[in-house]
């Protein structure tokens, strides 16, 4: 048996939309931010990372760092985009967060073993602390970044 939910917009734009649906208690939570059109472009707090970039980025910073493994058709990257420039700005100075684009840069995907996309890493030292597979809510990615700040 399926159940009709209401939804309704609460913020839009050309390039996307924010849906929330009520819960029983009258209060609403965020649950999904639609795309439309060509994919929103990450802010300027987000690096870009590379095959030829990242050791000397990410094995070797200095700083801890978040990386997202994302593709240009993957729409779940898409809407893990905004929460990933939000925690950009949020760690600015502490935590240096970029983007792998999967289908450019085929080398360190495979090294790192990247079969699903989303997938976020977080380095420490030039290890890998932490690794999320799919569409993950920001408070993971703060908790997880906080343990290592």
């Amino acid at each position: 048996m399926s159940q009709k939910i209401r939804a309704r917009p609460v913020e839009d734009s050309a390039c996307h939309a924010t849906i929330q649906f009520p819960e029983k208690t009258g209060e609403s939570h965020q649950l999904i931010h639609l795309f439309m059109g060509e994919a929103d472009m990450a802010s300027e707090a987000v690096l870009e990372f590379t095959d030829s970039n990242f050791e000397a980025e990410v094995l070797k910073s200095d700083i801890p760092v978040m990386v997202d493994f994302w593709a240009e058709w993957c729409q779940p990257c898409k809407m893990l985009g905004a929460t990933i420039d939000e925690l950009a700005a949020d760690y600015q100075g502490k935590v240096k967060v970029g983007k792998v684009d999967t289908d450019n840069n085929r080398d360190i995907s495979m090294k790192l073993g990247i079969s699903a996309i989303p997938t976020v890493m977080i380095f420490k030292d030039g290890e890998m602390t932490k690794k999320f597979v799919g569409l993950t809510p920001k408070n993971q990615f703060a908790d997880a970044l906080n343990e290592i700040v």
